[in-house]
């Protein structure tokens, strides 16, 4: 598994060499689970996003076929996963800080970010993921949240 710091760097020399265009990262949660002021103001994940799109602010986007999308991220995370290519980043943060007051106590931390490269997006995702666990099943990395570009976004939005 490769350290943030390298997988940083083999962006900064991607972008280096390819023509910069104005990247808009998009927000998008899920289930209720993370509060949205909270994920903005993180640094943390700010820098993350500045690292991977050029940009550092996060514009919250309200979707109508949210579970569909959860459904479409769940499934490319699964398929890097399975394929040994998974690339995670724990968060420093704690959950709790990070999080709506009244999220379902099914999700619990760590948070963790993990970076999708998919072939139908331009520019890579990152998921944001937590510990899930009903009483009978468990998913120790289910998405609550995506840092997606705008135009990527639209593009799985209208595949979907």
């Amino acid at each position: 598994m490769k350290k943030l710091s390298e997988i940083l760097s083999e962006h900064r020399i991607t972008e280096e060499q390819t023509p910069s265009l104005h990247h808009t990262p998009s927000l998008v949660l899920f289930g209720d689970v993370l509060d949205k002021e909270k994920i903005i103001r993180s640094p943390e994940l700010a820098k993350l996003a500045g690292f991977m799109f050029g940009d550092s602010t996060l514009s919250v986007v309200q979707v109508e076929d949210s579970e569909k999308l959860h459904d479409w991220f769940r499934e490319e995370q699964y398929k890097i996963d399975a394929q040994g290519r998974a690339m995670i980043y724990p968060v420093k943060a704690k959950f709790e800080d990070l999080t709506s007051d009244t999220h379902s106590e099914e999700f619990s931390g760590p948070l963790y970010v993990q970076v999708l490269f998919t072939e139908d997006t331009a520019l890579d995702i990152l998921t944001i993921t937590c510990k899930w666990f009903d009483g009978l099943f468990r998913n120790d990395y289910y998405v609550v949240g995506v840092i997606v570009d705008s135009k990527d976004l639209e593009r799985i939005r209208k595949d979907i």
